[in-house]
């Protein structure tokens, strides 16, 4: 159970550099973008969630929006197209078109605020962890079971073919001298 935390946490952990790589992500500059670069500092101070997360531009996903992260590291990706529609919404004297702009910034904020982003990543992680542990489980009890099916037990008990074994592998023969050896 301990490995599978273990794991659990350390795919966790990485998540955020595998969707970076995954989305083609790097640090938005907020002089080619300061409209939006102050409205999610601002929008952050107005919930107070601080720090502010990092700004990546999602060079793969150009419509993109979305929050993802850590415990300690919270960032928003935005694809490059929607970045500057943002930018323009944010900078436009139309009350309506800065408001949507900022309430899509501000979903994305409460994604992080309330946990959201570590709920599923955490969930994500343990999913694919205790699959690939199920996977590996049974794989190796199919192939402990084709042995015990293949070779009878006597067979298994000759010197010969532990012998033969051990110069295959001498883990797998210390492991069926385990299983078929009777106990004193």
């Amino acid at each position: 159970a301990a490995i599978l935390i273990v794991l659990t946490l350390r795919d966790f952990l990485m998540q955020p550099e595998r969707e970076m790589q995954a989305h083609g992500m790097a640090p938005l500059p907020a002089e080619r973008f300061p409209c939006l670069a102050a409205a999610v500092e601002s929008v952050a101070k107005s919930i107070k969630y601080a720090p502010a997360p990092r700004l990546m531009a999602a060079s793969n996903t150009p419509g993109a929006l979305f929050a993802f992260g850590s415990f300690r590291r919270s960032y928003i990706a935005v694809g490059e197209i929607l970045a500057r529609q943002i930018e323009r919404d944010i900078a436009s004297p139309l009350p309506a078109a800065r408001i949507a702009a900022e309430a899509a910034i501000l979903h994305e904020l409460q994604h992080l605020k309330q946990g959201d982003v570590i709920l599923v990543g955490l969930a994500r992680s343990l999913l694919k962890v205790s699959t690939l542990f199920m996977m590996w489980s049974a794989a190796f009890f199919l192939g402990m079971a084709t042995v015990a099916f293949a070779f009878p037990a006597s067979e298994m008990l000759q010197p010969s073919f532990l012998i033969q074994l051990e110069g295959i592998s001498p883990q797998l023969a210390s492991i069926v001298r385990d299983l078929f050896t009777p106990e004193l």
